[in-house]
């Protein structure tokens, strides 16, 4: 009868490194069956880096973002929110320098030198809770929500992570939170006509400046220009959240700037992120055309 092969518990610890991004906590590798003293032999060779109590980092794997998220979440406990679920489900490409969480109200944060930890205390339920590559964060609706970025949210409807329906309950289920405030004024947008709003923001703008000689809605020939400034044959075009916008209206208003420009118009776009954005930015690429037109 054949000798059983005893068991490679280091191997066994190399695999949870493999996918825990180089991070484990002392309850991890006793799971997988390491003593203390084991362990203890590693850091005093340097295979183990002990950055915090209890929490090792593999000399085999980078210091990356991710590690430091996973070193950062075992001190605070609790879910990784706001920045730092927006860097976990890749809306981001880097972790801010403070890493957010939402831990319970009886959750005492652990410092540890090296990392800045911003932990709000409450409670949130399943559904605004994710767990991404053994990692907990904020749910992505309630993460786009807490980010109260247009262009952000913009994306994540147009890509189809959320939809209108996922964004407005996951508000409903955390309408007390800190900030959500922004988030309910950012997604009265998305749900609404934000092109028309654009066009307001836009000749808003215009008469703020006191810029003049532009007709709205101008006809030209089976075009109609949102902005026109006839003398400097100037057209304006004003869009508004990309997710709005049909892939059959991207080929009809390619078709309008190619029309334009052969009859002698300077096409120009701005969408509701510019105008709202960067308005100063939007005022001066308009007049710079207007000027190079007179000339």
């Amino acid at each position: 009868m054949g000798s059983v092969r005893p068991i490679d518990v280091w191997a066994e610890v190399a695999g949870f490194l493999a996918v825990h991004d180089g991070v484990a906590t002392i309850a991890d590798l006793r799971e997988c069956g390491v003593t203390r003293r084991a362990v203890a032999g590693r850091v005093t060779s340097g295979e183990l880096i002990r950055v915090a109590t209890g929490i090792y980092l593999s000399a085999q794997h980078e210091y990356s973002d991710a590690a430091r998220l996973r070193i950062g979440m075992h001190l605070a406990g609790g879910v990784a929110d706001r920045g730092s679920a927006l860097f976990w489900h890749g809306f981001s490409d880097r972790l801010p320098p403070v890493i957010t969480a939402t831990v319970p109200a009886e959750r005492r944060v652990r410092p540890s030198a090296g990392f800045r930890i911003d932990a709000r205390r409450g409670f949130l339920g399943r559904e605004d809770i994710a767990v991404v590559r053994n990692l907990r964060v904020t749910a992505e609706p309630l993460t786009v929500l807490q980010a109260a970025d247009p262009s952000l949210m913009d994306r994540a409807l147009q890509t189809g992570r959320v939809n209108l329906r996922s964004l407005q309950r996951a508000l409903d289920r955390n309408a007390h939170r800190t900030g959500i405030a922004a988030a309910r004024r950012v997604l009265e947008v998305a749900g609404g006509d934000s092109e028309s709003e654009a066009e307001r923001r836009f000749e808003r703008l215009l008469r703020e400046h006191g810029i003049t000689g532009f007709v709205i809605g101008l006809r030209l020939g089976r075009y109609k220009v949102d902005f026109a400034f006839p003398e400097q044959q100037v057209a304006v075009e004003i869009n508004g959240w990309a997710y709005h916008r049909s892939h059959s209206r991207f080929l009809r208003d390619q078709e309008k700037h190619n029309a334009l420009a052969l009859a002698g118009w300077l096409p120009l776009n701005f969408s509701w992120h510019h105008i709202v954005s960067d308005p100063e930015a939007v005022v001066d690429t308009l007049l710079a055309a207007l000027n190079e037109r007179a000339a």
